[in-house]
């Protein structure tokens, strides 16, 4: 028997035997593996997104509500009723973009949560409709992958073992 067709043989033997083995066995574990990871990637991404956001919304708060406080404290200090007035609608504009800065962060906050959690249902949906396949029509098998199509390589034997 020649190599080629030993080798051809081995091929055959996986493709039949070991194939259906690995995609029962071993393949749940890998997928498992591979949702976890990429779960644990989107939690993290998540959280840096939120960090980010609130950090930036909270900053804008801040400021807003020291412009608001700074305002009140010129009402405070004021000489005439007409400045006194001007600097308390100014410093109620101030606390009303404050209360608006807020309030924006919650929202922002809710639909980043509700974004990331769609996201890995579907990621984690599409992992688990995955499920490799060997095709073997052509003479040289390739493994297919969701869109992914590749020739598998030779099998590697030392000179002299086939």
């Amino acid at each position: 028997m020649s190599k080629s067709k030993i080798a051809e043989a081995i091929i055959q033997f996986l493709i039949k035997t070991f194939w259906p083995w690995f995609l029962e066995n071993i393949w749940p574990l890998i997928l498992k593996h591979i949702i976890s990871v990429v779960t644990d990637s989107l939690d993290s991404l998540s959280n840096r997104i939120n960090r980010f956001f609130a950090d930036r919304m909270k900053k804008r708060s801040q400021n807003a509500a020291e412009r608001a406080h700074e305002a009140t404290e010129a009402a405070a200090a004021a000489t005439t009723d007409s400045e006194r007035e001007k600097h308390e609608a100014v410093a109620k504009v101030w606390r009303e973009v404050a209360e608006q800065f807020r309030s924006e962060n919650e929202a922002l906050h809710a639909q980043v949560i509700e974004l990331i959690a769609r996201t890995q249902q579907s990621v984690q949906e599409d992992l688990r409709h995955t499920k490799p396949a060997i095709d073997d029509l052509a003479g040289t098998p390739s493994l297919i992958i969701g869109q992914s199509k590749a020739k598998l390589p030779a099998l590697p034997y030392e000179q002299g073992t086939l």
